[in-house]
């Protein structure tokens, strides 16, 4: 993980603001487990109890998060833990994750309590702390739902149900309705702090490189990893600028059937290796590979540009937050 950024909110005073993780615990601590366990103790006075305004949250991402590399959609809840008094440190998957680090950022450090319910609203750059006096008591799906009613269709939020609100020690943080931090209290924590719920969309997307021709070929890609967005691609856009791409996965075929505009195509491998490019593809064509796994749509000219061809070996990182 090269260079890291950590959103610390504090629910007492409102105060929100972003900070580079030092190098050296990067390098000295082993991933989003390692770096988060760091923060728990420069940022904790380890005689406090786990329901103390001061026992810092910590969301946590690892290197691989957001990718689709093994265990990209995990995160870690870190925190004292209200059932053991030791270090928590609860893992969960889905699209909480990779949405916290597409905003731009790899961790989330809270701290303080509100002085009533509330939840965090995170869009990229955009963070707001919302009243929840509404959602208190609700049952997790139908935080999800009025959630996004509020803010935006494909937000990712994590909550807690009224186990995590009464404080129950074994309660969850809950996040894509399904998916469970399920270990040592966490949403006990999160209850004690009067907080119902983190919502993030993320939006800040994918550095694609080539680093064998010295070249970019995207930093800023979206990445199209669900039925309605792999179906949709580019249609209904005038055109890509330049340093933006679609990455859909999993995708071995495309067409270019009511675009407006030429792409150029980019077939690669789950080793991220090219197996094949296509320059120039007008609109009304149709183009596949059956040996890529998936297909990057990029502005056309951008092939040429960066001189990137079969037996090139693709490197994808998230974009950082400045």
């Amino acid at each position: 993980m090269q260079g890291a950024t950590v959103l610390r909110v504090n629910l007492d005073t409102g105060q929100i603001r972003k900070e580079a993780v030092p190098e050296q615990t990067i390098k000295s601590f082993i991933g989003g487990r390692g770096v988060g366990s760091k923060l728990l103790m420069d940022n904790m006075d380890p005689k406090i109890d786990a329901f103390d305004p001061r026992n810092p949250l910590i969301f946590a991402t690892g290197p691989v998060t957001g990718t689709y590399a093994p265990t990209g959609g995990r995160y870690m809840v870190i925190t004292k833990s209200p059932l053991t008094g030791a270090i928590a440190c609860s893992n969960s998957g889905g699209y909480w994750g990779p949405a916290l680090r597409y905003a731009g950022y790899e961790y989330l450090l809270l701290e303080g309590k509100a002085k009533e319910p509330s939840y965090i609203y995170i869009h990229d750059d955009k963070v707001e702390i919302r009243s929840a006096k509404h959602l208190w008591g609700k049952i997790v799906d139908d935080t999800e739902n009025m959630i996004r009613e509020e803010t935006h269709p494909e937000v990712r939020v994590a909550s807690i149900g009224q186990g995590g609100e009464n404080l129950a020690r074994t309660a969850c943080v809950m996040n894509d309705k399904g998916r469970a931090a399920g270990r040592s209290g966490v949403g006990a924590v999160m209850g004690s702090k009067n907080l119902k719920a983190i919502a993030v969309r993320g939006t800040k997307g994918l550095k694609i490189a080539n680093p064998a021709r010295q070249s970019v070929l995207a930093d800023n890609a979206e990445v199209a990893d669900h039925g309605a967005a792999r179906n949709k691609g580019l249609l209904g856009r005038d055109s890509l600028s330049s340093g933006e791409g679609l990455w859909i996965v999993p995708c071995e075929a495309v067409h270019t059937f009511g675009m407006r505009f030429p792409i150029d195509l980019v077939y690669i491998d789950r080793k991220k290796v090219v197996r094949k490019v296509r320059s120039n593809v007008r609109p009304w064509r149709l183009s596949g590979c059956l040996a890529a796994h998936s297909i990057i749509e990029l502005p056309a000219g951008t092939v040429e540009a960066t001189q990137t061809r079969p037996g090139d070996a693709l490197e994808f990182s998230q974009r950082s937050t400045p």
